[in-house]
């Protein structure tokens, strides 16, 4: 892919940018993913400083967010599939 993502990591990333600060449960609902595959894929995409988890309103939870660099490959990402559909 043009901008290094997989389908399942580009789906991850948008899921995690519509949520503004989900954590991991809300977010696998979101996306059917059991929690072994969702925590799998964020390791990865925080690994390449995509994702940051920040603590959340109680100690408890931590909420997912796109960091600068991740906001920046998403926006990549879809300026891809865009013109992929317009080609269609």
């Amino acid at each position: 892919a043009p901008t290094g993502l997989r389908g399942t990591q580009y789906n991850v990333l948008v899921a995690i940018a519509r949520a503004r600060g989900a954590d991991m449960t809300t977010l696998g609902v979101r996306l059917g993913v059991v929690r072994a595959g969702l925590t799998h894929a964020l390791r990865a995409l925080s690994r390449e400083r995509l994702v940051e988890s920040r603590p959340g309103s109680d100690r408890r939870r931590r909420e997912l967010h796109l960091t600068a660099l991740g906001r920046r490959r998403v926006a990549a990402a879809m300026r891809h599939w865009d013109a992929a559909q317009r080609a269609i």
